[in-house]
Formats: C-alpha cells, structure tokens, sequence
C-alpha cells in the first residue's frame, strides 16, 4: 500500500544548429521495463503521426519510429539549455515549449528548429492547440493563451500554478489550479479573454479533468486516513455531489487514461478497452506517459519503455490518501536551495515544483520535475531535494511509502 500526500508578448525568430550527432544505444522492448539511455533528463512525451515523442533537459528532443526501440535526437544543446516540457503539432509544425520563455518551431519533421521565444520571465509546461491559430497553455506561474499560432502570448499569473488543463474547441478550456489544499476551476468560453472561477467539492483528491458535454468531468479519490475505498466523478454542468464510478480514469491524454494499474484506450463507445501493466509502475504525477500499439513508455527519472499487453479485468483498491501536508511537517533534514547567481541578476524568481517518492527510510527518489520558472532554477532545486530527508509516514504504526509533490520558491527580497 502506498500513501498519496499532495504537499502581450512579441516573438523574436533564429534559426537553430541542427542537433548534435549522437547515437542513442537501442533497447530491446518486452514485458519488462527497459531504460532508454538519453543524453539528458525527459520531462514531456506524446505520440503523433505514429512515433512517440520525448523532450526535455538541456533542449533534448527526440523521437522513436519504432515505439520505443531506436531512438533519433532532433535537438540538443551541448553548451546546456533549457528545459523543454511540452510538444505540441499542429499541422505540419511541431512546437516545444519549456522554461525562460523558450519555444521552438520545426517546419520539416524536426529535421531543423527556429526559435521563437517570449516573456523570458514566463514558462510553458504544457500546450495544447485548439486550432491553427488558437493555443491554451499551462504555465509554471498560471495559464497562457493565444490567437496566432503562439507569436504573441497572453499571460495570467496566479499564486499557485495550473494543474491539469483540458481544451474543448478553440473558445471553450478549464484549467485546474491549486490553492493551498482545494482545487479551483477556471473555465473561458471566449478563447481565454475572461475566466469564470468555480470551487470544486471539498474532500475528494481530483487527479484529472476531461470535456464532458456543455461542461467538464473530475475525477478523483476522497481524502482522508480513513475512508472508503472508491473513485468519484464530479460533473461541472450538473453542479450535483461527486458520484462513485466502477469506470476509473485520470491522467488522460489524446491516446487514453491512466488507470489503477494499468491504461485504457481512448474510445467513444461506453466500454474502451483496458490494459494492464506490472505492479512496479511508477507514474509520475505529471502525466508523462504514451501508448503506441503494444508499446508503454513513462517519464520519470529515466525513460522506461515496454511491449506486450495484458487484459485488464478486476478494479483495484484505491490507494489511500491523507490529507495532511508531510513536505512541510515531517522534514527532517531540508537544506535550502542555492540561489543561482544568473536568476538573482535576471530578477527571475518562482516555483519549481517536483514529484518525488519519499521511502520507508525517508530518503527520496523517483524525483520527476513537474515545472520550473529556468533551467538554473530547477537544476539548484533538484539538487537540493536529492538530499532531503524525512520523517517516515506510519499508518497504524508501519512507515509508508509516500507519493508527494515538493515546492521550491524562489523569491528575491528587496
């Protein structure tokens, strides 16, 4: 058993160095996991067109034709970067998106890059287009949108950062955000131009959200040491309590949801098809996941790739959850972050945000950055979370393993 603890901008245009050549050893794919040996850190991965797709540290992009086996690089930089979360196609253009206001366009399969870059005070964790010229983003301080294709940007900064997003056509997007220990919806039916605020029902852990209708659907565990096993569903547009559900979904993407223990594949009919994977699945809580034919890939610490499917049957227990925020109250050993000498310069200050696994012993791992304001910044973050140590969470007395999402801000005093 595992305990879950949630502790207008004008573009510039340059034409990019192709990416450096650099043989990426294969893999061999099958029912157990296989780690891709990277040059650097994968942060985002989607499929498109066939080939999944990864990004990440020191502008890493890269793509497999082959679901996972082979692997090409399409961009790096060699004199350090940085760091890109999110892939986004749209047509015959792929855009990355990352931190210290970084965007890339390829017009010719990744083949080469131009840049073009905005607010270097902002950064992009996830974009998706609603059409040619429509883009809604989540940021690393808020949210983001657009209305030509991402050349010019609109920002809404917020306290916390958005946590999942779903976009419905190029008018209608909800956003998730954080606010201390509730959730709060954010919807827009004008492209972004205005928001309507909406508090989601209390007590319940929401890990994911998806178009359902005239409105949108969470979905989700209740909170608490002790409550009763069960997944909940909230609809926005009915405004009645969250139901219980024998049909789990979160993390969902274009290719499927996130079940326990296993995925299901995006369909429209009432039943879609569901598949599991073995009980060592870690899934990071930044949705970093793909499915290709019979090949599954996670983003975590390293890029993990299998083949093979298994019919999923029986619905697992929930994990239990708390409620109680251990990042802050079971610390044990936290040294502070080193302020990067860079940002101090720069006045770029912000959230780095980390999931990590906290272990029986108190020590971290599994770390998997979430979202970062630089890559200066969240390299002085992880750094420091490597050697953070906690007390233990005990449930009747044993110690667990603990899910946590860690927060690291930096913020320059005057």
């Amino acid at each position: 058993m595992r305990v879950i603890v949630w502790l207008s901008i004008v573009l510039t245009s340059a034409a990019l160095a192709q990416a450096p050549q650099m043989a990426i050893p294969p893999v061999s794919l099958s029912g157990t996991w296989a780690s891709v040996p990277l040059p650097e850190m994968a942060l985002g991965i989607t499929v498109h067109d066939g080939a999944i797709w990864v990004c990440g540290a020191n502008e890493m992009i890269a793509e497999s034709t082959d679901r996972g086996g082979h692997w090409s690089l399409r961009h790096w930089s060699l004199q350090g970067g940085e760091m890109l979360f999110s892939l986004a196609f749209q047509g015959t253009r792929i855009h990355a998106f990352g931190t210290a206001g970084t965007h890339f366009v390829s017009s010719d399969g990744g083949a080469t890059w131009s840049s073009q870059n905005f607010d270097r005070t902002q950064a992009i964790i996830q974009a998706e287009f609603s059409d040619v010229s429509h883009v809604f983003a989540a940021t690393a301080r808020g949210y983001a949108t657009s209305d030509d294709g991402g050349r010019h940007w609109h920002f809404k900064n917020l306290q916390h950062p958005a946590w999942q997003f779903v976009v419905k056509d190029a008018s209608h997007a909800a956003v998730v955000v954080r606010d201390r220990d509730d959730r709060v919806l954010m919807t827009t039916a004008d492209a972004g131009r205005h928001w309507q605020e909406t508090k989601v029902p209390e007590g319940y852990q929401w890990d994911d959200i998806q178009s359902a209708g005239t409105g949108y659907r969470l979905y989700g565990q209740m909170v608490g040491p002790h409550v009763p096993p069960g997944f909940y569903v909230w609809d926005s547009a009915a405004g009645s309590n969250p139901q219980r559900t024998d049909v789990p979904g979160w993390a969902c993407s274009a290719l499927g949801c996130r079940i326990p223990g296993g995925w299901a594949e995006a369909a429209t009919g009432a039943q879609p098809q569901r598949w599991s994977l073995p009980d060592d699945t870690e899934f990071p809580a930044n949705n970093a996941w793909a499915a290709i034919g019979d090949s599954f890939c996670t983003v975590g610490e390293t890029l993990r790739c299998r083949s093979g499917r298994t019919p999923w049957t029986a619905l697992p227990e929930p994990r239990l959850t708390a409620a109680s925020d251990a990042t802050a109250a079971r610390c044990v050993k936290c040294r502070p972050p080193q302020y990067p000498a860079a940002d101090r310069l720069a006045n770029r200050q912000g959230m780095v945000q980390v999931h990590v696994v906290i272990g029986t012993d108190g020590r971290l791992k599994n770390l998997a950055l979430l979202c970062a304001p630089s890559a200066s910044l969240a390299h002085a973050a992880m750094d420091a979370v490597r050697g953070w140590i906690y007390a233990p969470l005990r449930v009747g007395g044993v110690p667990m393993e603990v899910d946590s999402t860690i927060a690291v801000n930096f913020t320059l005093r005057n």
